[in-house]
């Protein structure tokens, strides 16, 4: 065979190559995570930066930022409703968080280093799909649940689940125990002499008390984008337009009446008002199992038109 014909092969081979990436880049969706309820310490480290500086008025996270908090927390949200809210003295890692089209496979994997993290998964994963978090010593992978995992400073790993199932595997090694709902599961990263790395027990009143720590993490995420102020104007139905994001399969509802909602979690709605009279607003968010997250901001009503 010809040296041009090889030639004319390996041209083709290698455009096949190229257009097999640029197809997987145009299947592979990454998803940002917006920031909310942050308070305290709380620094963050941009995949595109060697150094953490202070979160300051940063709202979105993505595949590759690492959030470290000192007396602080803050949380995670998804448009798909998972949650993730990250403790005082923690090191979380955003190491994948993707979503491919095509297969509509959700892939989202953390590393926690030290500190504790409480999770709300609430969409139920394909088979193809999951959603790990990683320990120095364990993996923690669940479908649907919601669940802590705490990392002590020796690199012991516990887990706690509210709701649902997860499986917790031993770093380095094929031995995983499944964790139930009210039980919690520990990794030790050297156990003692004749006792096994891999336990479960039922979840005590100290370890259930944690939660409230987490509170809010158990309601579907909602957030008020509009009015971003605290007055607001009239439209032109004479109403105040009230505008957000939330979880994409909760029903919203504004000041009783139901939301308009949109693509990627957006609602709004337009709410009756008077000019000059203070409105008090209320966003109900509810997922499917009854399960509310409620926001109420009160805003001063103008007749005048906000400039551009």
């Amino acid at each position: 065979m010809s040296k041009s014909v090889w030639l004319l092969i390996g041209s083709f081979l290698l455009f096949l190559f190229v257009a097999a990436l640029t197809l997987q880049s145009m299947v592979i969706l990454q998803r940002i995570a917006s920031v909310s309820d942050a308070q305290g310490d709380v620094r963050i480290k941009h995949h595109s930066s060697d150094a953490f500086n202070p979160l300051g008025s940063a709202r979105y996270v993505r595949a590759g930022d690492v959030m470290q908090t000192g007396d602080g927390s803050l949380t995670l949200n998804w448009v798909d409703g998972a949650r993730v809210k990250v403790g005082s003295h923690t090191t979380l890692e955003i190491l994948k968080c993707q979503i491919n089209s095509a297969t509509k496979a959700d892939v989202s994997v953390f590393k926690l280093d030290v500190g504790q993290v409480w999770v709300r998964v609430r969409k139920l994963l394909s088979p193809r799909s999951k959603f790990e978090v990683l320990t120095p010593t364990a993996t923690a992978g669940v479908r649907g649940t919601m669940f802590s995992v705490k990392v002590d400073p020796r690199g012991a790993t516990q887990v706690s689940v509210l709701e649902g199932q997860v499986v917790l595997a031993e770093k380095d090694s094929d031995a995983t125990i499944a964790v139930d709902q009210d039980h919690c599961g520990q990794v030790e990263k050297t156990p003692a002499p004749g006792s096994q790395p891999l336990a479960v027990a039922t979840m005590t009143d100290a370890e259930r008390a944690e939660w409230k720590t987490a509170a809010g993490i158990e309601g579907p995420f909602v957030c008020l984008t509009r009015p971003a102020y605290a007055t607001s104007h009239l439209n032109e139905t004479g109403c105040c337009r009230v505008a957000g994001l939330a979880e994409e399969t909760a029903k919203v509802t504004v000041n009783g009446l139901a939301a308009q909602r949109g693509t990627e979690g957006h609602f709004s709605a337009d709410v009756p008002a008077q000019a000059g009279k203070p409105l008090q607003i209320e966003v109900v968010a509810e997922d499917a199992r009854g399960i509310r997250t409620v926001l109420t901001r009160q805003v001063t009503i103008t007749t005048s038109t906000p400039t551009p």
